[in-house]
């Protein structure tokens, strides 16, 4: 079945392009929707979260939207003539249909949503093509195909190292991290971060937990993977920069349920860590290194191990054999999948942050492995490492394994792989 718009107004203007808007049914506004006269929210969907008929859904106006659903849906935008222009689906519908709304406002005005409460990807695709079928005709616009835009330039990805720094992260990188890296492939730093900011980071976590951003990652399942994660990529982390500024202005409700002021100063540690790493690298001096020029990382991983025993068996971050098919040399295997700096081929260092306050490992599991040389020559040794709130682990990713141990209680991490400048430049894909 085609989709609804191959390529529409709204899709071409992303890619530089110009098109007609399409045609489509309009649709009356309920009596709780009036036609559009203040850039707010209303209910998307009936009073059980769910509608069958894209006819029963309310429009929505988008823009400054306080309480659009968090969590997985399918969407239908319109412009301000009540024209159709996009039907997507999300996990995240509240960050999707701001985002269109920001960068295109008279495209993307206004909005009708669907609710898929249990995120499932069949579910999903199932709703967003009974979104499409509900619209008759179905109108296709075809556009030419364009180069996609060139990426960041080498100088562009220096400035945004140089822009991330952080006086925090500067102090956590001293020689000796640097030396444990180079000589053992890791290093771990305690205290990362004050308590009082743990503590709302912890807070901030259990609350995106409870709103439904965590997913579990279920095509790995069989490969001894048994977390949940959320993908914190720069369009979350500034819808989650909004909240916090509603909240500490006073004006979005509850301050403290909606700061994540813990969680921004995390990603803030984590993003200024490749401008300290290579700074103090330099200063050391200590002869060739295997440290690439870094880039800041594209997005940041929350994972979440919900107890009574998950785990991650063994692995490496940036695996060379599955960087290719059939464990050859080359760049068009499963590691080389998505844009350049957010391929598994293209992490150079893994950085970590725990958020577990009260940790007994005895008790509770969940110890993070590292396998590294030791021993007799060629030997090969481990080293158990705690994920105590505030501790930072810090490796390189093509090289240790590691794994997660059996979790008994709910454990919490907050990664980031930092790229290697290199990688934009290199712009295979499977």
């Amino acid at each position: 079945m085609r989709a609804l718009l191959t390529t529409t107004a709204l899709q071409a203007r992303s890619l530089g392009q110009v098109a007609k808007p399409v045609s489509a049914p309009s649709y009356s506004p309920s009596p709780h929707c009036p036609a559009p006269i203040a850039r707010r929210a209303v209910c998307l969907c009936d009073s059980k979260g769910t509608a069958s008929t894209l006819s029963s859904l309310p429009a929505v106006v988008i823009i400054t939207a306080e309480d659009l659903p968090t969590g997985p849906g399918v969407y239908a935008i319109y412009d301000r003539s009540d024209q159709l222009q996009y039907v997507g689906l999300s996990r995240m519908v509240d960050s999707s249909l701001l985002e269109h709304a920001e960068s295109l406002p008279d495209l993307a005005f206004s909005a009708k949503v669907r609710s898929v409460p249990s995120g499932d990807k069949g579910l999903l695709q199932k709703a967003w093509k009974e979104m499409i079928t509900q619209h008759d005709p179905i109108h296709v616009v075809s556009v030419p195909v364009t180069r996609k835009p060139a990426g960041p330039t080498p100088q562009d990805l220096r400035e945004e190292v140089l822009s991330n720094k952080s006086e925090k992260s500067r102090k956590l990188i001293n020689n000796d991290v640097i030396r444990g890296l180079a000589t053992r492939g890791f290093a771990v730093i305690d205290g990362a971060m004050d308590h009082a900011t743990m503590d709302a980071a912890f807070r901030d976590v259990e609350m995106i937990r409870e709103i439904g951003m965590m997913r579990p990652v279920s095509s790995q399942y069989d490969l001894g993977r048994q977390d949940e994660i959320a993908v914190l990529d720069d369009m979350a982390l500034r819808q989650i920069q909004k909240k916090h500024s509603r909240g500490a202005s006073g004006t979005g409700g509850d301050a403290d349920r909606e700061s994540f002021a813990g969680l921004l100063a995390l990603s803030a540690l984590l993003k200024g860590l490749p401008e300290a790493l290579m700074l103090q690298q330099e200063q050391a001096a200590q002869g060739p290194s295997w440290m690439p020029e870094l880039a800041v990382p594209r997005s940041l991983m929350l994972a979440v191990y919900p107890g009574e025993g998950a785990y991650y068996a063994r692995h490496l971050d940036n695996d060379v054999v599955q960087q290719s098919y059939g464990g050859e040399a080359g760049t068009s295997g499963p590691s080389w999948q998505g844009p350049p700096g957010q391929r598994v081929a293209d992490r150079a260092v893994t950085a970590i942050i725990y958020l577990n306050q009260d940790w007994v490992s005895e008790k509770n599991g969940g110890n993070l492995r590292l396998f590294h040389a030791g021993g007799s020559p060629g030997g090969e040794e481990h080293t158990d490492v705690a994920p105590l709130a505030g501790r930072l682990v810090l490796f390189q990713s093509r090289l240790l394994d590691h794994e997660v141990l059996p979790a008994y209680h709910r454990r919490w991490a907050l990664s980031a792989w930092i790229p290697s400048l290199e990688a934009f430049t290199n712009n295979s894909t499977a």
